[in-house]
């Protein structure tokens, strides 16, 4: 790494993801790791949000679309499909290609910002704005 550590593995937990730890991972080539915690986390999470389809709730872009069409209800039949499409138009663009290493920073980013969602629906499963 230049002009610093290198960093042999870096921790997705959701709160100490830095700038260095993506680069070590795109650049540097560090090993990526979850810890058990935020796994287990993630899969209550994602019990959570199975609970609220069953129960046919309302969760912005999840069960409705977003911005402008945020107060439009998706069918259930349809909601993979919608994730399928939120994941694939933010895989597009123009312009010159990526090197490989910006494409990992890329993709790497929203895994920490997504560990994080864990809480947000702990919260809503609670009844909490």
């Amino acid at each position: 790494m230049e002009g610093g550590k290198t960093v042999a593995k870096v921790f997705i937990d959701g709160e100490t993801l830095t700038i260095e730890d993506v680069v070590a991972v795109a650049r540097d080539g560090a090993k990526v790791e979850i810890p058990k915690s935020v796994r287990e986390k993630v899969e209550k999470c994602r019990q959570v949000f199975k609970e609220f389809m069953k129960e046919k709730k309302v969760v912005y872009g999840a069960t409705t679309g977003f911005g402008a069409l945020g107060s439009v209800i998706i069918l259930q039949k349809s909601v993979k499909e919608l994730q399928f499409n939120l994941i694939r138009s933010h895989l597009v663009g123009v312009g010159k290609p990526l090197e490989p290493d910006e494409v990992l920073r890329l993709m790497f980013s929203p895994v920490g910002v997504g560990s994080r969602s864990v809480n947000f629906f702990a919260k809503l499963q609670k009844g909490d704005p």
